[in-house]
């Protein structure tokens, strides 16, 4: 309505863009100063000279001159030119700013205003709607904003001639608009709108009510001489004189002043708007009381016969079949009496009881019916109106009866003068029917001569259908080469989405899941775009789909809430959206929830569709799977058998729908023990899918493990071999292909939806009696390639992004820092406050997302022209020194045999040609009762001796020689330090004889002799003023650096720690920060900039998932975090007594490891944890600690040094001084620690005091 508002943002954000061509800001700056002059004419030639000079070259500026544009254009009033300028702004701002930017929501409804005023009405209308929702979110439902759109959508919808809509937006407006000072203008307009609508529709109080109140409200600021008032008076005057009656026929018609058929046609016409305008009740009681004068009149000529006609055929659509049935009785009587046979109008009575029998389940009587039609249209004169016979032939699809759908509609394939709208829906319609009547090449080819038409949407529409049969003929290649050879028009928005959804979905069902998000986002784009609220139905439907295939199942199950919370869903589609909701229910393990919504689709399917639907089968398989899940395996292979039987009827046993009910067959057909049979059905739907997909298809891939899981239960394990080798080598590729695109989110959903495959081919490698050489090298390999995979994959292309040239990723870079660490701040506030904030902290968690995958996206650019990265185990073996082994650990569940745990260590050493594997077969023993009896050796300073034993000593014979160890573990082996285990026959502990170098994936030993400038930078932070809470206690709990109670005892030693260190790193040259007490706060550690050193002496924490460990104090309690190890582990800094008192603060002094993951530590070399059980967290097998270990390696660091268990005070500072004296010295980092332990073991002989701490990196 009014864009000032705008143009104070737009001015604003424009000074604060950064110039970089003259031209440009010379041309804009004109512009700006012509527009402040009102010269909008000069403006606006200056603004699109700027557009031209900066276009492609900045996104940023460019946006602000669109705005410019489009506002000249505005104040000019020049619509139609606008348009084109308006939709590059709105893009240009959602590509910008995002869906939730006060510039993409003042542009969209720039670009409604410009469409409306240029007659563009259903555009204009149905981008109103969906503007709604935007300005809904960015400003909310009482805003001005919100009721200046409002009073928009009205004025489209009474142009429309949707009156009752139009009146309902006007009145919600009003009432926004009462209740905001600055309002009172656009309340008068609004009022004078709704005031017209009441009048003409037969509502003169409320009509008389708002003209009133127009008045006043003029009069009171003195302004009679406006239009509106005038206005106002001369509607209230002739309000006054005449009198309407509630149907909006005049007083002279009902009177009865006129004869019958005037009073009949009127009715008529009144419910015909009544019907557009989606008015069910009035269209029908107008209808009725056209009937009514029909019969008092006695009329039975083509009037009666065109108010039964319409009333008995909106009564079929509304399924009010009674009404239908005593209207189509008319029909036909009239229609024998009015018309002959070869009469169009005869034809039309005869489809409308068709159409009847057909909505009721007559099917027989409705078959004859139009096998009637079919043979009558031959000689008729003229054609019944296209429309109709396409309702029916669309009637005829659902009931499966292609043959006749097909018949009925070819008259229309050859008809002359068809306006464009039908001639797209005969496209669609009629290749639809030859298609499902089994004649799909007949189908292709009439659309390719469609595609020749001149009318481009027509050649369009037929070129996206047939997409759609290659499709679904299994032709997926040919159906993107179709789609992509689609030219569209640039006005054409709609189209760009549709094929955008196309290309999106056979992307999915290639397997090439990072085109197909792609796809997907811009199909949703394109779709909001062009207002189209059914495509963008179907998009947010399948794009739920593509999540729950790549395991992020909260976005799949947040697309499909909305749109079930949609009430204009048809049921069909609804029932669509119920079945994806449900898989979601199961893959996440809530499967009562899944089976109470599948019982309810399956005996609706039943209902609605018959037992003969494949539709119908699916939900019976979707049901199944639920039995399945839940231990009902009987169940299951029953619905899953008949739903197989179904699809060998309906779509034939060579489908791809048949193949997949074969395979979850013979799945569960596995677990039952009947093998033959299951092996048979595997089988048969792989054989499918290699005709159809391909055996490098995700789908293939899995049918090709479950057979290979068969055959290892069957012990045949030379079948079996070929299978997994092949299985394990494609997700190797995949997981290369498909990273870089992900959020880390969806990494981690990913990567726990192709764990069970990764772990049973762990489990099949190591089920050998004698696993061959090659057998162990591709085994290594493997793990190799998958373990950290999460926290490799996420550490790399931080690396690149910091490492290159790309200035638009480091910028993308540096808002996911910001955002994360906004996240990070909102993570640790109370529930009540995170409530509150709940739109905002999900903003930012999809910010960061979209944000993670745009850096994706551009880095796998570098990542897969990388060549140095080491990528097999004799790429390992290559760089090992004679003294030296590297060992992977690997922690297994054995499921197919037994359920227990066993160890498997895979030893590198130089010379031999194959992994050495070593077995430690009693798994669980070692996590529970000997690694309790581990701690407890530690922590009573007990001499251990049977730790080594069963820990250690079945390795020993493979490192014959070695003195140098690279170890990566995993399970139990993250939380003791090998170091410590004591060796009874040689009488000396592990350090004694070992060097240890923990890796997280020994991949890191391709960056060993890389040379590393070390940035003589230096941060110590230390002896934090916990505040009111906290306390010194010399003697007492504080001589151990953890938290007792909800209080955080004073580390006097950190201090004295810190002193002597930076003494230390002075004398060598270093820059040397201390932040301590006061100055050892949150904001200054988040502050640190491009340090080579990161020491923290402080207080630790980490709470272990679902503990009420009353022990550590958050400002939010950490339970709440439960799936986020990251939150519930951390340091306690400045502060942080204080505040676990308060709310509300911005900076709490506990900094967790979600918040550490942010520090900027790409140019730190080490960063020393001074802290208790730093190096505790949660334990995730292959992933390795999910604690402040992963946020430090996250955040770039090249070493960590942690604790394992709480830690003596004085003895961690004395070893603390004593590493930094020994790097000084030797710049080797690894050893120089070793050293300092060693020598602090001489004065403190148990390990308590000296294997606290490990080091992780190289």
């Amino acid at each position: 309505m009014r864009y000032l508002y705008i143009l104070s943002i737009f001015c604003f954000a424009l000074f604060a863009t950064t110039v970089f061509a003259q031209d440009w800001q010379s041309s804009y700056n004109s512009a700006l100063q012509a527009y402040n002059n009102e010269d909008y004419q000069n403006s606006l030639n200056f603004s699109i000279k700027a557009y031209e000079l900066v276009k492609g070259k900045d996104a940023k500026n460019t946006a602000y001159t669109l705005q410019l544009i489009t506002a000249n254009y505005s104040a000019l009033g020049n619509a139609k030119e606008a348009l084109n300028y308006a939709e590059e702004e709105v893009a240009a701002f959602l590509q910008l700013e995002g869906e939730q930017s006060k510039n993409y929501a003042e542009a969209l409804q720039k670009q409604i205003s410009f469409l409306f005023t240029a007659n563009k009405t259903e555009e204009a209308y149905a981008k109103s709607i969906l503007t709604l929702k935007t300005i809904e979110i960015v400003y909310g439902t009482s805003s001005y904003e919100y009721a200046v759109l409002l009073t928009l959508v009205g004025q489209i919808s009474a142009s429309k001639k949707d009156f009752v809509q139009a009146q309902g937006h006007f009145n919600q407006a009003i009432i926004l608009l009462e209740k905001i000072p600055e309002g009172g203008d656009d309340l008068i307009t609004v009022l004078l709108f709704s005031a017209d609508l009441d009048r003409a529709g037969g509502a003169p109080q409320p009509a008389e009510q708002k003209y009133k109140k127009v008045l006043a409200m003029l009069e009171q600021n003195d302004l009679k001489e406006d239009p509106r008032y005038q206005q106002a008076k001369t509607n209230l005057n002739q309000l006054m004189v005449a009198g309407t009656n509630t149907n909006g026929i005049s007083s002279v018609v009902s009177d009865g002043s006129q004869d019958a058929r005037l009073l009949a046609q009127a009715h008529l016409k009144l419910a015909i708007d009544f019907q557009q305008k989606g008015d069910a009740s009035k269209a029908i009681e107008n209808y009725t009381m056209a009937k009514k004068a029909v019969t008092d009149g006695g009329l039975e000529d083509k009037l009666a016969f065109s108010i039964y006609l319409n009333a008995g055929r909106y009564a079929l659509e509304k399924s009010i079949f009674d009404d239908a049935q005593q209207d189509i009785a008319k029909i036909k009587a009239l229609s024998s009496k009015l018309f002959s046979a070869t009469d169009v109008e005869y034809c039309v009575a005869n489809l409308t009881e068709a159409d009847y029998l057909l909505e009721t389940s007559q099917t027989n009587e409705a078959i004859r019916s139009y096998t009637d039609i079919i043979n009558n249209l031959k000689q008729a004169t003229s054609l019944p109106p296209p429309g109709l016979l396409l309702n029916s032939a669309k009637q005829l699809l659902n009931a499966h009866q292609p043959a006749l759908a097909q018949q009925l509609i070819f008259p229309l394939t050859t008809a002359k003068d068809l306006q464009e709208k039908n001639l797209i829906s005969i496209s669609i319609l009629y290749s639809e029917a030859l298609q499902q009547n089994g004649r799909a090449q007949d189908a292709m080819l009439y659309l390719k001569k469609l595609i020749q038409t001149p009318a481009n949407n027509v050649a369009t529409t037929s070129q996206i259908q047939l997409a759609e049969i290659q499709r679904r003929s299994g032709l997926w290649n040919d159906a993107l080469s179709t789609l992509k050879a689609i030219q569209i028009p640039k006005e054409s928005i709609r189209f760009s989405g549709e094929v955008e959804f196309q290309k999106a979905r056979l992307y999915q069902l290639l397997g090439q899941y990072r085109e197909a998000e792609q796809a997907y986002r811009l199909a949703v784009q394109h779709s909001k775009l062009a207002g189209d609220i059914n495509l963008l139905h179907q998009i947010n439907n399948s794009l739920a789909t593509y999540f729950t295939t790549i395991g992020n199942y909260e976005a799949a199950e947040k697309l499909c809430e909305e749109l079930l919370a949609d009430k204009s869903l048809d049921e069909e589609f609804r029932v669509t959206v119920f079945q994806n909701l449900a898989t979601i229910y199961q893959q996440t393990l809530r499967f009562d929830q899944a089976q109470t919504l599948l019982e309810q689709v399956v005996r609706e399917d039943a209902s609605r569709l018959g037992e003969n639907d494949p539709d119908y089968a699916l939900s019976l398989q979707n049901l199944a799977t639920v039995y399945q899940r839940t231990g009902e395996t009987q169940k299951a292979a029953d619905l899953y058998a008949k739903a197989l039987a179904i699809d060998a009827k309906s779509v034939g046993k060579e489908s791809l729908s048949y193949a997949t009910k074969a395979a979850n067959l013979g799945v569960v057909q596995m677990e039952i023990g009947l093998m033959d049979k299951a092996l048979q059905n595997l089988q048969t739907a792989l054989s499918i899918r290699e005709r159809i997909l391909g055996n490098e298809h995700p789908d293939y891939v899995f049918n090709e493990y479950n057979i290979a899981v068969l055959y290892q239960r069957q012990q045949k394990n030379e079948l079996a071999l070929p299978l997994y080798n092949h299985v394990s080598k494609f997700y190797i590729n995949q997981i290369k292909e498909l990273f870089p695109a992900l959020s880390e989110k969806e990494k981690t959903a990913y990567y726990n939806k192709i764990s069970e495959v990764i772990h049973a081919y762990l489990d099949f490698v190591l089920d050998q009696q004698q696993p061959s050489a090659a057998l162990l090298s591709d085994l290594l390999n493997f793990r190799l390639a998958t373990k950290a995979l999460l926290l490799n994959s996420s550490t790399k292309i931080r690396q690149q992004i910091l490492a290159g040239d790309d200035q638009i990723l480091k910028q993308q870079f540096t808002e996911w820092l910001q955002t994360k660490e906004a996240l990070g701040k909102w993570y640790t506030q109370n529930l009540d406050a995170r409530s509150l904030n709940k739109t905002l902290i999900e903003n930012l968690q999809q910010r960061a997302n979209e944000l993670e995958k745009q850096m994706g996206n551009r880095s796998s650019l570098f990542l897969n022209s990388s060549t140095n990265e080491i990528s097999t185990w004799q790429q390992i073996n290559a760089k090992l020194q004679p003294n030296e082994a590297a060992i992977e650990m690997i922690r297994l569940r054995l499921n197919y045999k037994n359920d227990s745990v066993i160890y498997a260590a895979l030893v590198i050493r130089p010379g031999l040609q194959e992994p050495k594997l070593v077995l430690f077969p009693n798994g669980l023993q070692m996590e529970d009762k000997e690694f309790k009896y581990y701690r407890n050796a530690i922590r009573f300073n007990l001499l251990n001796q049977r730790s080594y034993k069963m820990f250690w000593q079945p390795v020993e014979k493979a490192l014959t020689g070695a003195t140098n160890i690279y170890f990566s573990a995993d399970g139990v082996y993250n939380k003791i330090n090998l170091a410590s285990l004591y060796n009874t026959d040689k009488q000396q502990y592990l350090i004694d004889q070992y060097s240890f170098a923990l890796l997280s994936n020994l991949k890191e030993l391709g960056g060993r002799d890389q040379v590393k400038t070390l940035a003589k930078q230096a941060t110590l932070l230390g002896a934090p003023d916990f505040g009111a809470a906290g306390k010194d206690d010399t003697n007492g709990a504080s001589k151990f650096r953890a938290m007792v109670g909800m209080e955080f005892q004073e580390l006097p030693g950190t201090k004295v720690e810190v002193e002597r260190i930076a003494t230390l790193l002075n004398a060598q040259q270093w820059n040397v920060k201390q932040l301590l007490a006061q100055e050892a706060t949150e904001e200054k550690l988040k502050s640190i900039k491009h340090v080579g050193v990161l020491h923290i002496a402080t207080h630790g924490f980490f709470v272990a998932d679902g503990e009420q460990d009353e022990e550590v104090m958050f400002t939010g309690n950490p339970a709440n975090a439960s799936s986020n190890p990251l939150l519930r582990s951390g340091l306690i800094l400045t502060g942080a007594g204080k505040v676990a008192n308060t709310t509300g603060a911005t900076e709490d002094g506990i900094l967790t490891a979600y918040e550490a993951m942010t520090l900027p530590l790409d140019k730190t070399d080490i960063v020393i944890l001074s802290a208790c059980e730093t190096g505790q967290g949660e334990i995730r097998n292959g992933e390795g600690v999910y604690g402040l270990q992963r946020a430090i390696m996250l955040a770039g660091a090249n070493h960590l040094l942690m604790s394992l268990w709480k830690v003596d005070d004085n003895a961690t500072q004395e070893l603390m001084e004593e590493f930094y004296k020994q790097w000084m010295q030797s710049n080797d980092m690894i050893q120089s620690f070793r050293n300092a332990q060693l020598l602090i073991k001489k004065k403190y002989e148990m390990p308590q005091y000296w294997a606290g701490f490990v080091m992780v990196g190289i």
